[in-house]
């Protein structure tokens, strides 16, 4: 399986460290962890809808990451039916992190399949760099990554 990751070349790696500096849709601040995707175009919606862009002081230094998880990896799916009809907003984040700690307390699996916020047709795979079959998943490419500068147009035609 491959997953995705949109990030800054300063955090192309699989530690999760930016979890322990803020929290996420699927986490608590304090906890390692990496927010992946199934395919490049969503972890493209959830960097835009996550980041506060300004078109001038867009990071130059962007890369996106092809990640190789082992066919046999253990991964939990959640289903969005189990989560209350206010997961997508910013008030559901409370029962969506309760659920994404859950799984990471219960260290099971080394991922958790998760709807997107964004589209939930759409699937992100949040990673437990702490799982010990972490260590199987690699960075299989990373490569640079500029925006369309038609992504960031508003109003203009």
């Amino acid at each position: 399986m491959q997953a995705w990751r949109l990030t800054r070349r300063p955090f192309a790696d699989l530690s999760g460290s930016g979890g322990l500096y803020a929290a996420g849709r699927w986490h608590a601040r304090g906890r390692p962890v990496l927010y992946t995707g199934l395919t490049p175009a969503v972890c493209l919606l959830e960097f835009l809808v996550n980041a506060e862009l300004v078109p001038d002081l867009l990071p130059d230094d962007l890369v996106l990451l092809r990640l190789d998880v082992p066919a046999d990896m253990p991964l939990t799916r959640l289903d969005a039916a189990t989560l209350p009809p206010d997961w997508r907003s910013l008030d559901g984040r409370t029962a969506c992190r309760a659920a994404g700690e859950a799984w990471l307390d219960g260290g099971e699996t080394v991922g958790l399949l998760v709807p997107s916020a964004v589209l939930p047709q759409e699937t992100n795979l949040i990673l437990n760099p702490r799982h010990p079959r972490m260590a199987a998943v690699r960075i299989a490419a990373m490569e640079p990554f500029a925006f369309d500068s038609r992504l960031l147009r508003h109003g203009e035609h």
